[in-house]
């Protein structure tokens, strides 16, 4: 995301500042050369040091042009954003029916989001092999504890115990097959929903 206007002037406030800074002391060095009794013996300092203010105050002028600049910019975007704030209250004061419309609307949305969203978290327990599915998960526990307390070298049995939960899940992948398309197809209608919801805040909030 860019700098806002603002930023940008303050930003370039910054650097007029620095550069101000920096001139006054140098000037400063200046001064101090000039009340020096042996002045000849730092001519080429002060000659280096006017050259360095010269560049200084060829880049504080450039930096001012360009405070200005956003000056002028942030002043044009500010009374922009008066205007459209303007335009937007006064649109809104002559439709205010179809504000309160839309914004029932959006409400009911909301209300019917809640109401799936509480609909998906029951389709387990609605689902046909629900009750049966939670017993294969129960043998499935069962199982794993048994086959973990084998000894390392049991490995028969325990390849025995594997397929047995193996073939368990076999049995509980067709069920969880049914929950998950059902809460698929609730989830279509929430996020149905949740794209007229936004096209409404949209409506509600663009610039007018």
């Amino acid at each position: 995301m860019g700098k806002t206007w603002q930023e940008i002037v303050d930003d370039r406030q910054e650097i007029v500042n620095s550069i101000e800074e920096k001139l006054f002391f140098k000037r400063e060095q200046i001064l101090s050369l000039m009340i020096s009794k042996e002045l000849s013996r730092y001519d080429s300092k002060r000659e280096f040091l006017n050259a360095e203010i010269r560049k200084e105050e060829r880049l504080l002028d450039f930096s001012k042009e360009n405070l200005a600049e956003a000056q002028k910019n942030l002043a044009e975007a500010q009374k922009n954003l008066v205007e459209e704030k303007r335009r937007f209250v006064e649109y809104w004061a002559t439709h205010q029916s179809e504000k309160e419309t839309l914004e029932l609307e959006k409400k009911s949305l909301a209300e019917q989001i809640d109401s799936l969203v509480s609909e998906i978290s029951e389709i387990p327990q609605r689902t046909d092999g629900y009750t049966d599915m939670m017993g294969f998960y129960e043998k499935i526990k069962k199982l794993t504890s048994e086959k973990k307390a084998l000894g390392f070298f049991k490995l028969a049995a325990k390849r025995v115990i594997q397929k047995q939960i193996d073939s368990i899940h076999i049995e509980i992948a067709p069920i969880q097959s049914r929950i998950n398309s059902a809460k698929d197809e609730v989830q279509k209608r929430i996020s149905s929903l949740q794209d007229r919801i936004k096209a409404i805040d949209i409506e509600l909030t663009k610039p007018r």
